[in-house]
C-alpha cells in the first residue's frame, strides 16, 4: 500500500514525534532499522512524500525491508526514514499507575487554573511561570502572560509591580499554554484545503499581515517548485504563508468526493509537485478544466484540457487530489470570462478597444427596432450618430439606428 491514512499522533517530545496510533494499535519511536510490521515516518524523498507514515510489509529484490511509495514501487532505502514499532499493550497494573499519577499530578497543581506545560518556543500569549526567582515584583508559581517576544527571544510580561519584566535564559521558569488554547493533536504531513492553521513562527522573509498565534482557515495549497518553497493561501487574507511557519490544528472531516469522469469539468485546488502539473510560469489553482481521460487503479490520473478544448498550458496530467468536481456556477462564469477574453483578443488584433466602432465597418442587426431593420440584416456603419452616441446603421437605402456586431472591420473590406 501507499501511504497510511488515519495515523494519529499521541506523543511528541521537544517537536519531535515519539509515539502514534494506527488501526488501534500504539507505535514508539525506535532508533532501530525498520522490520517487518513497523511503521516509518518519510523525512522526504521521491515518491514518499514528507511527513506521511508508510508500513513495512514487504522486501526487494536483494531481501531487505521495505515499502510501497506512492507510485507502488517497492522502496528499501529507509535508513532516513523515522522507525515506529508496535508498543506492546499496558497491564491492568500499569494503567491503573498511570491514572493515580495523572490525578496525583492534578491535585498537586501541576495542571492546575487550566494551564498546560508547553515543550516548545515561548509565543505572545502564553504564560511564564517562575520555579525559582529573586525578583521581588515576581511570584514562584504564578501565571503570568508573555506579551511579547523580543529580538533575544525571551518573552516579556507585565510583573506583579505594573512594570514590564523579561524572563532569561538563565532564570529557572517554565513555559506554559491555556489548556482551550492547546489542541489535542498537531496533524502531521501536508496541509489541505480547509484545514485550520495556527501561526507559530514568522519567517524572516515574511512581509505577511500576521503574527504568532494566528489562526487562519487554508483557501489553497500550493507545493514547492524548483523556484518557489511551499506556501498556502487562506481565506481571511490574501498573504503567501510559508509551510514552517504554521501548524496543523483541525482537519474538517471531508464529504465523499464527487467522482470525476470524461467530459466533466473540474476546478484546480491544488499545484500538485509530485507530477509538475501545472501551468507555465504559475500555479493554476482556480483554473476550471475538461476531463478527457481518467487512468489508475490504486489512485486516479487526470488528463485535461483547456475550456476551448486546446492543450493546457503545462503538464496535463494531475493526481486526485489536485482537482475537485467544479460547480455549475463555476463552469459558467469561467465560460463567460474565455469569452470576454477571446472577444478582447479579436478587437486588440484590429488595433482597437472592445467595442470600438467605425464608420465603413460591416455589421449584423442583433436586436429589432420599431420600423427599423430586422434582425440579422447586413448594413454599413455611417456618420450619423444615434441619440446613444452609436452610428446608424445603412441598409436597403434606410438609416436606422440598432443595436449590432462586428461582421467586417473597414481595414479589411475589399469593395474598398
Amino acid at each position: 500500500m501507499a501511504k497510511l491514512q488515519g495515523v494519529e499522533v499521541i506523543d511528541m517530545v521537544g517537536g519531535e514525534v515519539t509515539k502514534i496510533a494506527y488501526a488501534g494499535a500504539e507505535y514508539t519511536k525506535v532508533d532501530e532499522r525498520a522490520e517487518m510490521g513497523d511503521i516509518v515516518l518519510s523525512n522526504g524523498t521521491i515518491d514518499a512524500r514528507k511527513g506521511f507514515y508508510y508500513e513495512v510489509n514487504t522486501e526487494d529484490g536483494y531481501g531487505d525491508r521495505a515499502i510501497v511509495d506512492d507510485v507502488s514501487s517497492k522502496r528499501s532505502a529507509l535508513d532516513k526514514f523515522v522507525v515506529f514499532r508496535k508498543s506492546s499493550a499496558p497491564t491492568l497494573t500499569e494503567r491503573v499507575g498511570d491514572l493515580e499519577t495523572r490525578v496525583s499530578a492534578i491535585e498537586s497543581g501541576k495542571q492546575a487554573e487550566g494551564f498546560v506545560k508547553v515543550d516548545r518556543k515561548p509565543k505572545v500569549g502564553d504564560y511564564v511561570k517562575f520555579t525559582e526567582t529573586d525578583d521581588d515584583d515576581i511570584t514562584v508559581g504564578k501565571y503570568y502572560e508573555i506579551i511579547e517576544i523580543d529580538s533575544d527571544g525571551d518573552p516579556r510580561f507585565i510583573a506583579d509591580g505594573g512594570g514590564e519584566n523579561v524572563a532569561v535564559s538563565y532564570e529557572t521558569f517554565e513555559i506554559y499554554a491555556k489548556t482551550s488554547d492547546t489542541p489535542t493533536q498537531v496533524i502531521e504531513g501536508d496541509p489541505q484545503v480547509g484545514d485550520k492553521i495556527r501561526i507559530v513562527d514568522v519567517h524572516i522573509l515574511s512581509v505577511g499581515d500576521y503574527e504568532e498565534g494566528d489562526i487562519f482557515t487554508v483557501d489553497s495549497v500550493h507545493h514547492k517548485t524548483f523556484s518557489h518553497r511551499s506556501y498556502v493561501k487562506v481565506k481571511e487574507n490574501d498573504e503567501n504563508i510559508f509551510r514552517e511557519e504554521f501548524e496543523i490544528i483541525e482537519r474538517p472531516k471531508k464529504a465523499e468526493k464527487p467522482a470525476l469522469k470524461v467530459g466533466d469539468y473540474a476546478k484546480v485546488v491544488e499545484h500538485n509537485n509530485d507530477n509538475c502539473f501545472g501551468g507555465k510560469g504559475g500555479t493554476p489553482v482556480g483554473d476550471i478544466v475538461k476531463i478527457v481521460d481518467v487512468w489508475g487503479s490504486s489512485f486516479k490520473w487526470y488528463r485535461v484540457e483547456e475550456l476551448d478544448g486546446g492543450d493546457y498550458d503545462g503538464n496535463p496530467n494531475a493526481k486526485e487530489d489536485a482537482l475537485t468536481k467544479a460547480t455549475d456556477e463555476e463552469v459558467a462564469e469561467a465560460k463567460r470570462k474565455l469569452a470576454e477574453q477571446k472577444e478582447a483578443e479579436k478587437w486588440s488584433a484590429l488595433g482597437r478597444k472592445p467595442n470600438e466602432y467605425k464608420v465603413g465597418d460591416i455589421v449584423r442587426v442583433t436586436i429589432a427596432a420599431f420600423g427599423g431593420h430586422e434582425v440579422g440584416t447586413i448594413g454599413e456603419l455611417v456618420e450619423e450618430m444615434s441619440i446613444t452616441g452609436n452610428h446608424r446603421v445603412l441598409a436597403n437605402g434606410k438609416v436606422y439606428s440598432q443595436r449590432y456586431e462586428l461582421i467586417t472591420p473597414v481595414e479589411q473590406r475589399f469593395d474598398r
